[in-house]
C-alpha cells in the first residue's frame, strides 16, 4: 500500500519525538548515575578495585546522597587498604543516614583489616545500640584478627626502623612476625627480609674479614656462623668459616702445649734456655760472669744482677744455691717481656692462681708475671721455689 506524503510526514515526526524522548531520558542525570553505579558495581564484583572507585565517584558526583554508590566505594577503598579513604566515605554515608547497620559493617571490617581493634570495637558498639537483636558473637573472630593484625602491623614497623638502623638480624625476626592476613606488609615483607639478608651477609662477612686480620678468629668465627643461619648456602662464608675453625683448632693445641709446659715449669723449676738454673750454686755464676751488675737485699730475699737475669737467695752466702730467677729480657711461654700486655696473659697461660699478683703455683715452684709502676706491659717474670 503507498502511503500519502501527509501519512510519511505524520510518521517520522512521531519516530523523531519518541528517540528524542528516549534520548533525553536516558542522558538524565539520574539514568547517568544509575549506569555508572551498575559498572561500578560489576567492576567490584570481579575484584577490578581501581575501575571501580571512578564509576561510584562519577555516581556520587551526579547523585551526592547516593548512600549504595558510597558503600560501594568503601568496599573498594577497603580492598585495595585504603583504610583512611574508606573511613571517609563510609562516614559520609552515617552523616546522611545515622542508622545506616551496612555503613557500619563495612567500616568494622575495614578497622580489621588495618588492625585497628580499638576502633573496630568502638562500631561494634554503635551496632549493638542500632539492633539489640544482632548477634555479635558473630565477629569475635574478627576482633581476634584485628588485634594480630594490630601486633603484625607493630612487628613490620620496628623491622623498618631495625631495617634502617643496620639491625638486620633484629629486622629479620621482626619481619618474621608479619602474618599473612595482613596482606599487604607481609607481601613487602617477605621482600625486605630478603633485601635484609643479602645487607647483613655483606655487612657480617667484611666484619669477619676485619676481625680475623686483626687474630679475632673466636668473633669472625661467630660471624660465619651467623652469615650461614641466614644463607646456608654462602659458599664464602663456608670456606671463611672452615679457615677460622682451623686456625682456632691450632691455637688451642698450641695454648694446651703452653698450658703443659707452665704445668712442667712450676713442677720442675727448668727455664728453657737459660744456662743456669735454681739449685745451681751461686758461685758457678760468679765464676762465669765475674762480679754482679748490682746486689742486694731486696723483699725478705738477696739478689745478684747479670744483665738482663736476677739470680735469689734467702740470704747472702757466697755457698748459696740459687733459689729464684727473675727474666726482664726475651720470652717465656709467649709473654714476651716489654711488649705483653699484663690484661692478656691469662689468654696466653691461662687463668692465674692469684689474679690480683698474676701469680702461678706450682707443687714446687711458683711463677710471678709483674708490670712496672703499673704500667700494663709485662715487665719481668720471676720463678721461685716455694720454700722460700
Amino acid at each position: 500500500m503507498k502511503l500519502s506524503p501527509k501519512v510519511i510526514i505524520i510518521l517520522t515526526i512521531l519516530i523523531l519525538v519518541i528517540g528524542g524522548g528516549i534520548a533525553f531520558a536516558m542522558n538524565t542525570p539520574a539514568a547517568r548515575a544509575e549506569r555508572q553505579f551498575n559498572l561500578g558495581d560489576n567492576y567490584l564484583q570481579e575484584s577490578k578495585y581501581m575501575e571501580a572507585i571512578p564509576a561510584f565517584q562519577k555516581t556520587i558526583k551526579l547523585e551526592p546522597r547516593n548512600i549504595p554508590a558510597r558503600l560501594g566505594l568503601g568496599q573498594a577503598y577497603i580492598a585495595i587498604e585504603e583504610f583512611s579513604n574508606a573511613e571517609a566515605v563510609l562516614k559520609e554515608v552515617i552523616d546522611i543516614d545515622p542508622n545506616n547497620i551496612p555503613a557500619r559493617e563495612k567500616l568494622f571490617k575495614g578497622y580489621v583489616k588495618a588492625g585497628d581493634e580499638v576502633a573496630a570495637n568502638e562500631v561494634l558498639k554503635e551496632i549493638s545500640v542500632l539492633d539489640p537483636q544482632k548477634d555479635l558473637q558473630q565477629y569475635d573472630n574478627d576482633l581476634h584478627l584485628a588485634h594480630a593484625i594490630g601486633v603484625s602491623k607493630a612487628s613490620y614497623d620496628q623491622a623498618i626502623i631495625q631495617m634502617n638502623d643496620k639491625q638486620y638480624l633484629e629486622a629479620l625476626d621482626s619481619f618474621q612476625k608479619v602474618i599473612w592476613e595482613d596482606s599487604g606488609r607481609y607481601a613487602d615483607a617477605q621482600l625486605k627480609t630478603d633485601d635484609c639478608k643479602k645487607a647483613f651477609v655483606s655487612l657480617a662477612l667484611q666484619e669477619a674479614k676485619d676481625e680475623a686480620a686483626n687474630k679475632n678468629y673466636q668473633r669472625a668465627l661467630y660471624l660465619t656462623g651467623q652469615i650461614l643461619q641466614v644463607d646456608g648456602s654462602n659458599q664464602e662464608a663456608s670456606q671463611l668459616k672452615n679457615a677460622y675453625a682451623s686456625i682456632l683448632n691450632q691455637e688451642l693445641e698450641t695454648k694446651n702445649d703452653v698450658i703443659q709446659s707452665l704445668k712442667n715449669l712450676l713442677d720442675e723449676g727448668l727455664i728453657p734456655g737459660i744456662q743456669f738454673q735454681i739449685g745451681t750454686p751461686i758461685s758457678r755464676v760468679k765464676e762465669k760472669f765475674g762480679s754482679p751488675d748490682s746486689e742486694g737485699y731486696y723483699d725478705g730475699g738477696y739478689y745478684q744482677k747479670y744483665g738482663s737475669y736476677m739470680y735469689w737467695m734467702p740470704r747472702y752466702d757466697v755457698a748459696a744455691n740459687i733459689t729464684g730467677i727473675t727474666i726482664f729480657q726475651g720470652e717465656l711461654l709467649g709473654v714476651k717481656i716489654g711488649n705483653t700486655k699484663l690484661k692478656d696473659v691469662p689468654a696466653i697461660l691461662g687463668t692465674p692462681s692469684a689474679v690480683d699478683s698474676m701469680t702461678y703455683y706450682g707443687s714446687k715452684y711458683t711463677l710471678r708475671i709483674e708490670d712496672y709502676e703499673s704500667n700494663g706491659i709485662v715487665f719481668a717474670v720471676s720463678l721461685h721455689k716455694k720454700s722460700w
